[in-house]
């Protein structure tokens, strides 16, 4: 017997905020593209989080109130922030009125621009330069070329802040190096930390070190000690699980991190990682930032969104899932999250072969719930043998489908009946000059490809010769 199998071909976003709480900390979030924008860092201070975006910077409360904003960065860097200094004054004053990184030293709020090192105290409105990285250590030279370091990492505790630099030469290859600076010396103090890759929040003496070996490749966290500069205990392997955003949480000893399908892990020294919460993420990247709330809650900025996540329950987070094949639009993962806190989404690999689609909705093995195919021979052949489950007892499915343009509205239905739904629409755009085509006398507009086809052998048979400066077709 067939099982039918629900089809995915757009969602249409809606912003929310939901608060669910269960202990102290609550499971709340802010999207990406709402009126806050791309989220890209954030912190904490007296229990209120402020978020840095393309936008500007907001202050919020983790709950169900839209945050607020406390300053308009929108007109330096909306659409992103120049790795070059532009040219003009003008312009360039601009440009070195961005920021790519919030951090707090003794509870006041600052900014730094991650390509001219510049850091500024925020306030209500306002954005006061009061130091910068010193040059000679944030800018190298390679290959004859002046350019600014990459800041692998930020993390600020107490007074101090400590960043990991990265650069790159023809000579010495990758080189990462730490440094502790408090901003009112002129220089920052280098400290020793052999094949460090990056550096994670800890506490007030120690932080959480991701290592990578030079010589095997593995990847391991580490507790690192300021005072003595070294590595004291290692925190996990990457080898057992791979993860990014961690987090060390000192009052528990245990590590905190996202791992992969968006769970949020906590791992006790010497024992076994579990699963806390969840978070609707295909992947997370190493220059994601974390960080543990006053209130105890998991807060993880990923995708341009930042996510808050309740994970003080004991034991393995107890939640349903759905399970999704296919490329699945983060935005769109975000809003059902949004929409559906207490569900958790988990994005497996994309088949592409009919035989293969077959073979796992036949066997349930994967325990698939919703397929997302390409309009291809894929999904014709998924639709057409019948393994397609009916949509139109959903009113707003069948609503929806009624207003999408008929051309690819046909594409859904199999027999009258509503067997998928668009998850999003790339067409194909093409371009005529209708001068040029009556002036050749080429008749009507082929309307399939077939027609399409039998035009250009047209063209090349009896027009190419005489008008080879034209063409009847060209793709770009």
């Amino acid at each position: 017997m067939k099982k039918k199998n629900i089809l995915l071909l757009c969602a249409f976003l809606v912003a929310v905020l939901p608060k669910i709480i269960y202990g102290e900390a609550s499971n709340s979030m802010v999207m990406a593209d709402g009126k806050t924008g791309i989220v890209s860092s954030a912190c904490e201070i007296n229990g209120q989080a402020y978020i840095l975006s393309n936008l500007g910077v907001f202050r919020w409360d983790y709950g169900e109130k839209e945050p607020d904003p406390i300053l308009d960065l929108s007109i330096y860097q909306k659409n992103g922030i120049s790795p070059l200094a532009p040219g003009t004054p003008i312009e360039r004053d601009l440009w070195e009125k961005s920021i790519g990184y919030l951090f707090v030293l003794n509870d006041q709020l600052y900014g730094l621009h991650p390509y001219s090192g510049q850091i500024s105290l925020i306030s209500e409105q306002k954005a006061s330069p009061c130091a910068s990285i010193p040059e000679a250590q944030f800018f190298y030279t390679d290959q004859d070329v002046l350019q600014p370091k990459e800041i692998v990492s930020c993390v600020a505790v107490d007074d101090t802040l400590y960043l990991v630099l990265g650069s790159f030469t023809y000579e010495a290859g990758e080189v990462r190096e730490l440094y502790a600076w408090n901003l009112s010396t002129p220089e920052m103090t280098p400290l020793s930390a052999p094949e460090l890759a990056g550096i994670f929040p800890g506490n007030a003496t120690s932080l959480v070190a991701r290592v990578i070996s030079k010589e095997s490749g593995t990847s391991t966290l580490w507790l690192y000690d300021i005072s003595t500069q070294s590595y004291t205990r290692q925190l996990w392997d990457e080898a057992i699980e791979p993860g990014n955003g961690f987090v060390w949480d000192a009052a528990t000893d245990t590590l905190c991190f996202t791992a992969s399908n968006g769970k949020v892990k906590k791992a006790p020294p010497n024992g076994k990682a579990q699963t806390k919460a969840y978070m609707p993420l295909h992947f997370s990247s190493p220059s994601d930032q974390a960080y543990l709330s006053s209130q105890g809650g998991y807060v993880y900025v990923s995708g341009g969104s930042i996510f808050v996540r309740d994970i003080s329950q004991e034991g393995e987070a107890e939640q349903d899932s759905v399970r999704v094949m296919g490329l699945l639009d983060p935005r769109i993962a975000v809003s059902f999250s949004s929409a559906h806190p207490d569900i958790s989404l988990i994005i497996e690999q994309d088949f592409t072969d009919f035989q293969s689609i077959q073979q796992s909705m036949i066997s349930g093995e994967a325990g698939i719930d919703l397929y997302i195919l390409n309009t291809g021979r894929s999904y014709q052949d998924v639709r057409d043998k019948g393994y397609a489950a009916p949509l139109s007892g959903s009113t707003d499915l069948t609503q929806w489908a009624e207003q999408i343009y008929p051309g690819i509205r046909g594409v859904l239905y199999l027999d009258g009946e509503l067997v998928a739904f668009p998850a999003s629409i790339l067409p194909n755009v093409w371009t005529l000059n209708e001068t040029k085509w009556n002036e050749f006398g080429l008749g009507e507009m082929p309307a399939t490809f077939a027609e399409l086809f039998a035009l250009a052998q047209t063209w090349e048979t009896e027009y190419a010769d005489e008008y080879p400066e034209y063409t009847l077709l060209q793709c770009s």
